[in-house]
């Protein structure tokens, strides 16, 4: 018995195709196959291309438009994804480009996947959704400019005026911090350089937001006040640490002066320059459950006049499922770190996780659309701490905020 190919007139193939014609796509598919079209044109001569047809490119996108179709149903149900409106309007300027794309092929999977395989997908696509909108409303921050910083005079009077002024005494303290309500920060966790200074000691000054008295104490190590205004030994700077009240919202400024006593005679031969940190406290952090998830939202701001490119967040207390550090738990998948600006027209400008400059506790934030509006005033910075397995324990987590 010889072989008979599907494109022998007496095949089954040729039969289907010429009895169905085309009543059906599959078989107009069927028939560009054995009965292919011809043209001229080359040489002067017919040529006979298999496959080729009028209706080619109908055959051909229809299945693909289905299967398309059924892979972005199955990412809607999977991930809560609505990409109906976005596809379907692609999908049918594509279908108007199809030179017969008539009668179209019925997509028999979409019905089960909608009804049988996937029973909660709509209420569960619904719940996604409601949760990846909702908003957390923080509060609303507008503290003093900057340009109303105290000066050297408001902090410290004429004290060190007359004391001359050494460029080796040149610690760098961060010019803005956030903390929350009810949180503290060690006076030395405020340095930002510190190359090679001398200093033997160091004048420092608390003062309130436009020259008001301050609402946040300086405490030492026993937990007792020092006062707005007093110079210590640079090596208690260790022990000193600035807490902010328990409620409320506000801002304080530490002044600094560094000082050199090399004689220990209580008269100081040099100083350096006079700097001021501003630390800020905008309410305390506030603990919630999204989707069976833990989080924990922190607010910050800073003074207005300036605005935020670069924001480095400090974490503490990051112990749980054997990570000892924010970027290990980022890294290891349990937890993750978003930072917004909420804007007062209710917008949000949202930064970029920087996990290349991160290290340790600290992670980085970039805002590389647009820079922060004036300082947060009028609205705030929302940093979200959410633990992504169930068994992250992220309620010992502290945090502050180090703007540029």
């Amino acid at each position: 018995m010889s072989d008979i190919s599907i494109f022998s007139q007496s095949s089954v193939f040729t039969a289907l195709s010429s009895l169905f014609q085309r009543e059906a796509a599959q078989a107009r598919g069927l028939q560009q196959v054995v009965d292919p079209a011809e043209f001229g044109g080359l040489l002067g001569q017919e040529i006979s291309v298999i496959g080729a047809s009028a209706d080619f490119s109908g055959s051909i996108f229809q299945p693909i438009q289905i299967s398309l179709g059924n892979i972005l149903l199955l990412a809607e149900a999977a991930f809560g994804i609505d990409t109906g409106d976005f596809f379907s309007d692609r999908f049918n300027r594509l279908s108007f480009a199809l030179n017969d794309p008539e009668p179209p092929l019925q997509n028999s999977v979409e019905s089960a996947l909608r009804n049988a395989a996937f029973p909660q997908a709509v209420s569960t696509i619904v719940l996604v959704q409601a949760q990846e909108e909702a908003t957390v409303v923080g509060p609303t921050l507008t503290f003093s400019d900057f340009t109303q910083r105290p000066s050297e005079n408001a902090a410290f009077g004429t004290t060190f005026s007359s004391v001359t002024n050494n460029g080796s005494l040149n610690t760098q303290f961060a010019q803005r911090v956030g903390i929350p309500s009810n949180s503290s920060v060690a006076l030395t966790d405020l340095i930002q350089f510190d190359a090679t200074s001398g200093a033997t000691d160091i004048a420092i000054s608390l003062t309130g937001e436009n020259g008001a008295n301050p609402i946040g104490e300086i405490q030492d190590g026993t937990g007792t006040s020092i006062g707005t205004s007093a110079t210590v030994d640079i090596s208690q700077l260790a022990d000193l640490t600035f807490v902010a009240p328990t409620s409320g919202i506000g801002l304080d400024n530490i002044s600094f002066i560094e000082l050199s006593d090399p004689g220990d005679d209580g008269t100081f031969d040099d100083r350096g320059d006079f700097q001021t940190t501003t630390v800020s406290f905008a309410g305390a952090a506030r603990s919630r459950q999204d989707l069976d998830e833990d989080v924990i939202d922190f607010f910050f701001g800073a003074e207005a006049g300036t605005s935020q490119v670069f924001l480095a967040l400090d974490f503490s207390g990051v112990n749980s499922n054997g990570f000892t550090d924010a970027l290990s738990a980022i890294e290891g998948g349990d937890l993750r770190v978003r930072i917004f600006e909420n804007r007062s027209d209710g917008t949000r400008n949202e930064a970029v996780t920087d996990l290349f400059q991160s290290s340790g506790d600290r992670v980085i934030g970039v805002f590389p659309f647009s820079p922060t509006r004036n300082g947060i005033s009028g609205s705030n910075i929302q940093v979200e701490v959410r633990a992504l397995d169930s068994s992250f324990d992220i309620s010992t987590i502290d945090l502050r905020a180090v703007f540029a």
